[in-house]
């Protein structure tokens, strides 16, 4: 993060991943992809900031792709999703 400090992290599958909490630089722009229920249990225990979104939709599904914010880097993270591929 300390290379790219304005770049925007996009997390597969976040569940509940706390990862933005400990990494947030205060520039990052975060999104957290997930299936509706876990983004809605998700949302109930952690508390979104200002600059990440959940977006309640199956990582293949691409359309989530349209609610992000392009930024010229972006990095993509999975820690559940790529066991199961």
């Amino acid at each position: 993060m300390s290379k790219y400090p304005n770049s925007a992290i996009v997390n597969l599958g976040a569940g509940l991943d706390t990862t933005f909490f400990r990494v947030d630089n205060g520039n990052l722009n975060w999104y957290n992809i997930d299936l509706p229920d876990v983004i809605e249990l998700r949302k109930k225990l952690l508390p979104e900031s200002n600059r990440e979104k959940c977006i309640a939709k199956f990582f293949l599904d691409v359309s989530w792709f349209n609610d992000i914010k392009k930024i010229m880097i972006m990095f993509f993270i999975s820690k559940r999703f790529i066991r199961i591929l």
